[in-house]
């Protein structure tokens, strides 16, 4: 009899067992994943398809897309993120890690980047997996663009230093055409009556004689692309 009476508990118990895991499978939500690039302002809870943009990368920009994802699970019971592509020739970073098409990680935030070399679209994608095997998966389109040459562009200011009368010419206006995907000027030619200053500043102090004087500017990107030369001329009495 008593024997009786453990199997009858044994049975009681692994029933409860299975009907407090049945109860919890039913419960149970997917993952969340959100992402912070520079298009946010914050975390943002992605659903389907991220189309982005990015610069194509070589030796000189050293441009990736660059992006921070975490996985937030409601259950507690988060378990592995998968990053995948089926497109070869690309390259992912993650945390510093170098792979090519596939990785597993049970860590649920991270900083992810991913490089091409010639313009295209390239897709991958992430999938957040929990221990009941409910998975989140997010898809990532992304437009590779060539270089865009910058705009060189500057003003001229009059100003006094200590009685000496002196003018400032301002490059600041120049920009690069793919500043928002990577892209900046590394060398300002600034060129006064054929006397050629390379600066890394945007701006250059200068004292003019009296009479006419040409001023131009051209700007270099960080694919070592210039601009057209953009010129001025000033009338000093």
């Amino acid at each position: 009899m008593r024997n009786y009476y453990v199997i009858l508990f044994f049975i009681i118990v692994c029933t409860s067992c299975d009907d407090k895991i049945a109860s919890l499978e039913m419960l149970n939500k997917e993952p969340k994943i959100e992402y912070f690039s520079k298009k946010t302002t914050n975390w943002t809870n992605v659903n389907g398809t991220i189309i982005d943009t990015a610069k194509v990368h070589n030796q000189n920009n050293n441009a990736n897309y660059v992006i921070s994802l975490r996985s937030k699970d409601n259950n507690n019971n988060f378990e592995y993120i998968d990053i995948s592509t089926e497109q070869d020739g690309g390259e992912f970073f993650l945390n510093d890690e170098r792979f090519i098409n596939q990785k597993r990680v049970k860590i649920d935030s991270f900083s992810l980047a991913y490089r091409y070399y010639k313009s295209d679209i390239r897709k991958f994608t992430i999938s957040s997996t929990d221990d009941f095997g409910k998975q989140k998966n997010i898809n990532f389109q992304i437009t590779f663009i060539d270089n865009i040459k910058p705009t060189a562009k500057f003003e001229i200011r009059k100003e006094s230093d200590e009685g000496i009368i002196q003018h400032t010419i301002d490059a600041e206006f120049s920009i690069d055409g793919d500043q928002k995907y990577g892209g900046y000027i590394t060398n300002y030619e600034f060129n006064i009556d054929g006397v050629i200053i390379n600066s890394s500043l945007p701006y250059l102090k200068h004292v003019f004689s009296i009479g006419n004087h040409q001023i131009s500017l051209r700007v270099q990107d960080n694919d070592h692309q210039w601009s057209e030369q953009y010129s001025k001329s000033i009338l000093i009495k």
